[in-house]
């Protein structure tokens, strides 16, 4: 309450920091292309989005602000000024980002730190937001300006400046249908090395069954200071198929480690834990480490790269004992002026590696994804995911003679909305087709589910 009557208080006052030119000693936008004979399309939209915000019209400001984000974030005055409005329309996170970027390409622009640590003080990272306004207070700024600060540090001091954990806790339910819940081969005959032909078994053809599923999710968060967290997670999950209770699986994930923010980068060092039991019984173990950094380059997109280590221990079959290690890189776009679409990709490489020296467990990987998500009605958004995967390994199989190569494509439809508070409703098809030269491992599989999902902040 005490912030935020420091924020209203700030009045007129706070204005003399983005006056113009010759009304005091603060150091001045950027020239732009608009003071140039030739107006460009930059330079009239930063004019007129000056103009709206000196009349205090700021919803239209960050509305034509926004719809240009992906031609122009990451000019100076342009995010300067979409980090005011955002500011005065209440979205501090956007105005967080886009004046970062600012002092980024140009640290010493008085206005924009100024700015930054109100958007600081708005989203509650409030030992940010003390040090940048005591870094603007020490600068040659007009006398109402300099009592502003003065009140919103005398506020800081009277708040608790650590704000507590942070909950995020889900359920999920699933209800579908697999028409090769075991994974069968998609061969009727398989060759032998010895060159015999054989018949398949029934537990390697596919097998049809119901889905049924729950899972549930913690995440907390809990602040170090304005830019460290450490971040915890755990997710259960129960799986039951009626025609193949052999099949049943339940699975726990379990993470913790450090996130740290700064400016538009954020990096995350998680250690994480997985267990996987089939039919009662231990199947998997997983042990490791992802290292993450993202960067928002602007509003609508981000970049960032990840690395995986993890040492996979089989309890019943330890011959499958492995090391597994990943690298690779994420692009995510957002387009207003494509119905919103949103287009997510990550490609990645890495190595599987037998910890009994076994070539035929061996293998080296690579792969992409795509997801395109766009609104399709004004209550559902639909998605299109594409998967593909290569697997090559490392030496022949004994039983068959053939040196294993797969070439996995997954197509997966769906779609999403609120249906009430808290609950999102998700009905999806998935399409997977796994070619190898191994005949054991060569599938087709279709899943149809409809997923409930209930998130408690």
């Amino acid at each position: 309450l005490v912030v935020a009557l420091a924020l209203a208080l700030a009045g007129p006052a706070w204005a003399q920091l983005r006056a113009p030119a010759g009304s005091g000693p603060v150091q001045q936008a950027p020239a732009t292309e608009s003071t140039a004979t030739y107006e460009s399309p930059l330079g009239r939209l930063l004019r007129s989005a000056r103009r709206l915000i000196e009349i205090r019209q700021y919803d239209l400001a960050y509305q034509a602000l926004t719809e240009r984000s992906d031609l122009y974030a990451g000019d100076i005055e342009f995010d300067y000024l979409l980090g005011i409005a955002a500011i005065e329309y209440g979205r501090p996170d956007e105005a967080v980002l886009a004046l970062e970027r600012v002092l980024i390409n140009r640290p010493n622009y008085l206005q924009a730190r100024a700015e930054l640590a109100r958007a600081y003080l708005m989203v509650k990272e409030k030992d940010n937001a003390r040090r940048v306004f005591e870094a603007v207070a020490s600068q040659q700024i007009p006398e109402p300006v300099k009592a502003v600060i003065a009140r919103y540090l005398d506020a800081l001091t009277r708040v608790k400046n650590k704000p507590g954990p942070t909950f995020i806790a889900g359920l999920t339910l699933t209800l579908g249908y697999d028409n090769n819940v075991n994974v069968g081969s998609a061969q009727d005959s398989w060759l032998l090395a010895n060159g015999t032909q054989v018949v398949p078994l029934p537990p390697s053809q596919p097998l049809r069954s119901a889905v049924f599923g729950i899972g549930a999710n913690l995440s907390v968060a809990t602040p170090i200071n304005g830019r460290l967290q450490w971040i915890s997670g755990l997710h259960a999950m129960v799986h039951r198929y009626p025609s193949g209770h052999t099949l049943d699986q339940e699975q726990v994930d379990l993470s913790t480690g450090l996130a740290y923010r700064n400016e538009c980068h954020q990096f995350k060092m998680l250690g994480q834990l997985q267990t996987i039991r089939v039919d009662g019984s231990d199947f998997r173990n997983a042990a490791g480490a992802v290292g993450q950094w993202q960067c928002d380059l602007s509003a609508n997109q981000q970049f960032g790269g990840f690395v995986q280590r993890f040492e996979l221990k089989f309890p019943d079959l330890s011959a499958r004992d492995a090391s597994r290690r990943v690298m690779g890189f994420s692009f995510a776009q957002s387009l207003p002026s494509m119905n919103n679409l949103v287009v997510l990709s990550t490609v990645q490489t890495g190595r599987e590696s037998s910890k009994a020296g076994l070539d035929n467990l061996s293998f080296d990987f690579k792969g992409i994804r795509m997801l395109l998500s766009a609104p399709v009605t004004a209550d559902w958004q639909g998605s299109l995911g594409i998967n593909w995967e290569e697997r090559r390994f490392d030496g022949a199989e004994p039983l068959f003679g053939v040196t294993r190569l797969d070439r996995q494509t997954e197509v997966r439809l769906g779609l999403e909305s609120e249906i009430a508070q808290n609950w999102i409703l998700q009905p999806q098809v998935v399409l997977t087709r796994n070619r190898s030269t191994l005949a054991p491992s060569d599938y087709r599989r279709t899943q149809a589910q409809l997923v409930a999902k209930y998130r408690l902040h």
